[in-house]
């Protein structure tokens, strides 16, 4: 026979090395390899029916639902504004305002003696109403006087828009202990309102004697109301042709609330009403909730979409017929008056 020919690995043939060798190649390329494989989108890892469906987010990571807290209490915070919005009524539009200066100095001039409130300047807003009905000279026999309810009222004018914000405030927050003789007073109520407060609050005001430890020296009854004077308050705005506003939160009655608004809002929306902010604002944020939700849990089948479907039927089921009987029935189908005032 002939001589044979052997041929020699060429080593550049991968199936030429030893088997050590090829394990680590394939050890390392799967290590390359398999970042880029878990950085793709979750969102598109599975397949049904030869399409690509989305993951939910709820699927991916429960941080997601973070967000959709934060869109609810958005939207219920529109909500009420909106609310409250309607309720107030379609702002007049006037021909001529009275100027800021011009209706601080009227309101300014409601305080007169003999009234158990006053109305002094503020500072952290433009106005504040205090309530103070007890007699000058009771209160100068003491050293001090715990009052057990006490109510004031933030004024804040705002002359782009000519509003006037106010934000009513009560609390009962006075806790204290003293002694008549050898018996024991001691006041532990605490609780708070604020933004329309309207009503009356029956309290007690205690008169501190000047000793060394709190006794008591006389308790005096008296009641908080507040419908008379906002009443007077709202009657002088509206005839300097502004707008009256009562507000939810104290902030949006004070010069930093009202600045940092104008920071973050759009020029055409800075100007708006509020009834026309609100009234865009509610829904939209109830678009954006809705929506936030579909990602999170998913596209629905036709069973939790007929429940999805039920539950938003039965919110504005409940909240349309509620604001309009807050509005008092007003026959929205028939449109008012346009003609502008004086």
């Amino acid at each position: 026979s002939g001589p044979t020919m052997t041929s020699r690995p060429d080593p550049d043939d991968s199936y030429a090395r030893p088997a050590h060798a090829n394990a680590m190649t394939a050890l390392s390329a799967h290590a390359i390899l398999r970042p880029r494989i878990e950085s793709q989108p979750a969102c598109v890892a599975s397949e049904k029916g030869g399409a690509v469906v989305p993951r939910p987010l709820g699927e991916i990571s429960l941080w997601f639902v973070v967000p959709l807290f934060v869109i609810a209490i958005f939207m219920l915070e529109a909500m009420m504004q909106c609310t409250l919005a309607l309720v107030m009524g379609k702002p007049r539009q006037w021909k001529q305002h009275a100027t800021a200066d011009e209706l601080r100095a009227k309101l300014l001039a409601l305080t007169t003696p003999g009234q158990p409130w006053r109305i002094e300047p503020g500072t952290d807003c433009d106005l504040r109403l205090v309530w103070d009905a007890l007699d000058p000279e009771w209160r100068a026999q003491w050293r001090t006087v715990k009052l057990s309810v006490i109510y004031d009222a933030r004024l804040l004018l705002d002359e782009v828009r000519h509003e006037l914000r106010i934000n009513e405030h009560v609390r009962t927050a006075n806790t204290f202990v003293g002694f008549t003789g050898w018996s024991l007073v001691a006041s532990w109520r605490w609780s708070a309102s604020w933004g329309i407060v309207e009503g009356s609050w029956d309290g007690v005001a205690y008169g501190m004697r000047h000793t060394r430890w709190p006794r008591v020296g006389d308790a005096m009854p008296y009641v908080v109301s507040s419908s008379a004077e906002t009443k007077a308050i709202a009657k002088v705005a509206r005839q300097a042709h502004w707008t009256v506003r009562p507000v939810f939160w104290p902030f949006q009655a004070t010069r930093h609330g009202l600045a940092l608004f104008r920071r973050v809002m759009p020029d055409r929306l800075e100007v708006a009403p509020s009834r026309r902010f609100w009234s865009i604002a509610y829904p939209a944020s109830f678009a954006a909730f809705a929506l936030y939700l579909l990602l999170l849990i998913g596209v629905p089948d036709v069973h939790n979409t007929l429940v999805l479907l039920l539950i938003f039927g039965v919110w504005w089921g409940i909240w349309c017929p509620l604001a309009w009987a807050l509005c008092g029935f007003p026959r929205f189908w028939q449109r008012a008056d346009p003609s502008p005032g004086v």
